[in-house]
Parts: structure tokens; C-alpha cells; sequence
């Protein structure tokens, strides 16, 4: 992965960093998921490198003859830092993988915090070149497909992120909410590789409007309004899209800090999905979640990589309007306590809810991390 650094230095001009060589307990690659690990780690003991917003300037004198490469910069960012532990919630970079086996003495781990299908890990390195300390990720669903990637240890911790959130409570819990994974700006862009084909945004939309045409004929026919937990805040191209499938008969639940999207799970009674990884949270949760493949092949099909049926009461890969009636029948007539103890044996091995991330901190803990580097 090649970074432009002479564009970046321009485009970001006033976000750059003058700073001189000091030590940090954690640096944090990326700035994804950076505010979440700020909630279980001091402060003062992080350093995060935003390198998509801004460049630090004194590392960039180190590289300044160099290739101007991510891994160039990241690795003289580590040596001046000389951190104890790297840490990235981006688990699919290829390069930083690579930066281990020229720091042994450090910690490397990586959290999973989206969910995962085999065309987003298109490493070009073998194995032997790739490592880490430690993967985190939803549920040992997955621990055999890190593996054989990386050299690494796996362990299961659920959603980091959603381990943040409990999601029962709620007084007032009726609403069917459909999670939008509408994306701007991408019409004609490659957005995903499967089996030797790449797909374009109109490709990969494509059942995920079949789906909203038919919770749209359900919601008029049941006299129901579909709620909608929104990509953007406030994004009019996001409104558009969906007004042109479902007309008025939608709330579209803008996002917002104030209103993040584990806030709008609370008062959904049924939620539907094709894949979001806010899906597989809520259900983490014990909430109702119906889920649809994208497409019809094994690495779409709900519970890959070890997807052994094509259907089950809560998820099928045919779309259809009698298919998803069925199914929501039968979800909608469960009781909570009947839903949660049918569904419990089917999501553990693909994700866990560890509440407040004690097996997060039980593994750091592990790694040698001192006590006093945590928050409370």
C-alpha cells in the first residue's frame, strides 16, 4: 500500500504535527476505533497514527530518501516511539503484519471490529511473512481462517465495540428497523472481488433492494412504518436512495454522536439486514435479527466460513416476499426468552458479547500490560 505523502502534505496542511522523539506505551495504527481503546487505556500512554489525516512531520524526515511507502513511515514511527504495544482495530492490512518480525521485542495485536468475508483479506505475502502477537476477534468461527494467513494466536472477545453497549434496555420496544448499508459516491467504483469477478456498488446494492421493495409491500400491507438506522448523518443522497424505494413510508434514524446506531437497536423489536456487522452485534445482544445473503455463494451465506445451510429460522439466502414472510413470522411469534435460548447455540461460535471487555483486558493483562495503564 503506497501512500502519496508531497499530496497528503498539501491536503492536509493544517492538520500536520510538528513533533520531536518520544517514548508511548500504545501506538495505535489508524485512527479507526482509536476512541474505544481511549475508553479502556489512559491518555497520557497512547499515541495514535492518524496517517490518513495528517503526517508527523519528524517521521517524515526519517523516510524523506527513502520510498514514501506506509511501511516505511509506520516503521520509523515505531522505532522513534518505541511503543510496548501496537495495536490497529484495522485487522485486514496487509503491511502491518509485515512490521513484526523486525519488532520481537514488541506486542502486535489486532482487533477485529467489522464483519468478514474472504475477498477482504487479498494479501499478496505468504504466511511466513505475516505476524502478530495476538488477533481478537467476534467468535472462533474465524480463528482457523487467521491462522492460516497469519502467524498469530487467536482468541474470541466479540464485538470490542459493541462489548461497550448493552442493548436490553428499553421500555418500549416495537418498531421494525432495517440497517442501511448504503454507501455515497461509489455508482461505478469496484467495491468487492469474489471468485475471479470484481463487482461494482450497482451489483452489490442490488438485493439489498430487492429486500427494501419487499419490507416495503410488507410495512403498507401490515400498516407498519420501517425505520431505517442510517450510514450518514444528515446525508441527502442516503434519503434519496431510499425514498425512491420505499416512498414515504419510512424514518429514516440519522447517525450521529449524540445518536450513535447502537442507540437505535434499543426499540427494535425486529431487525433485518443482509450483512452488517451492526447486525451480527445486535444479535450478539439477543436481538431479533433476520439476516438475507448478498449473494448466493458459500462466502455471502450467513456463519461463513464453516456456512453449512443455505437457510435457517432467522437467515436464508433466497430473497424472496414469501421466504422473508415465513421468517418473520416465525421470529416475530417468539417470545424473547424462547428467541434467545434458540439462537444461542447458532451465533456463538460467529460472535460473542462480553460485556465491558473483560476478556479484552484479561488478555493484555496476560501480555504483560500494567494495571495502572487501564482506566477504571
Amino acid at each position: 500500500m503506497l501512500v502519496n505523502f508531497p499530496n497528503k502534505l498539501l491536503k492536509f496542511l493544517f492538520l500536520k504535527k510538528f513533533l520531536e522523539k518520544k517514548k508511548t506505551t500504545f501506538l495505535i495504527l489508524h485512527n479507526n476505533g482509536s476512541n474505544y481503546l481511549s475508553k479502556i487505556f489512559k491518555k497520557k500512554y497512547i499515541e495514535i497514527v492518524d496517517y490518513t489525516n495528517e503526517i508527523n512531520l519528524y517521521v517524515l524526515f526519517f523516510i524523506i530518501f527513502k520510498k514514501k511507502t506506509l511501511f516505511n513511515y509506520l516503521f520509523y514511527y515505531i522505532k522513534i516511539y518505541d511503543p510496548k504495544y501496537v495495536i490497529s482495530c484495522i485487522d485486514n492490512n496487509e503491511t502491518f503484519y509485515l512490521l513484526k518480525k523486525f519488532y520481537k521485542n514488541k506486542k502486535f495485536i489486532f482487533i477485529q471490529t467489522g464483519h468478514r468475508r474472504k475477498g477482504q483479506f487479498p494479501f499478496k505475502y505468504k504466511k511466513k511473512f505475516l505476524s502478530a502477537d495476538l488477533n481478537m476477534v467476534f467468535g472462533k468461527n474465524l480463528h482457523n481462517f487467521y491462522m492460516q494467513k497469519i502467524n498469530t494466536k487467536v482468541i474470541s472477545i466479540g464485538s470490542f465495540k459493541n462489548n461497550f453497549y448493552d442493548l436490553q434496555k428499553n421500555e418500549n420496544c416495537n418498531k421494525i428497523l432495517h440497517i442501511s448499508q448504503y454507501r455515497k459516491k461509489l455508482d461505478k467504483d469496484i467495491v468487492y472481488r469474489t471468485k475471479g469477478r470484481f463487482l461494482n456498488y450497482s451489483q452489490w446494492i442490488k438485493n439489498e433492494i430487492k429486500i427494501l421493495k419487499i419490507l416495503n409491500k410488507f410495512c403498507i400491507e401490515n400498516k407498519k412504518k420501517l425505520y431505517i438506522s442510517s450510514s450518514y448523518n444528515n446525508e441527502p443522497t442516503e434519503y434519496l436512495f431510499f425514498k425512491t424505494y420505499l416512498k414515504k413510508n419510512f424514518i429514516l434514524l440519522n447517525r450521529s454522536e449524540k445518536s450513535i446506531s447502537y442507540n437505535k437497536l434499543r426499540s427494535a423489536s425486529i431487525i433485518i439486514t443482509m450483512d452488517s456487522t451492526l447486525g451480527y452485534e445486535a444479535i450478539a445482544q439477543g436481538k431479533k435479527v433476520i439476516f438475507f445473503s448478498r449473494f448466493n455463494n458459500k462466502e455471502f451465506y450467513f456463519k461463513w466460513p464453516n456456512s453449512k445451510k443455505k437457510r435457517d429460522f432467522f437467515y436464508s439466502n433466497k430473497i424472496s416476499y414469501n421466504e422473508f414472510i415465513k421468517i418473520y413470522k416465525f421470529v416475530d411469534n417468539l417470545s424473547d426468552k424462547d428467541w434467545k435460548n434458540k439462537i444461542q447455540n447458532k451465533i456463538n461460535d460467529i460472535i460473542i458479547y462480553d460485556k465491558n471487555n473483560k476478556i479484552f483486558r484479561e488478555a493484555f493483562l496476560n501480555l504483560g500490560c500494567d494495571n495502572n495503564y487501564f482506566k477504571n
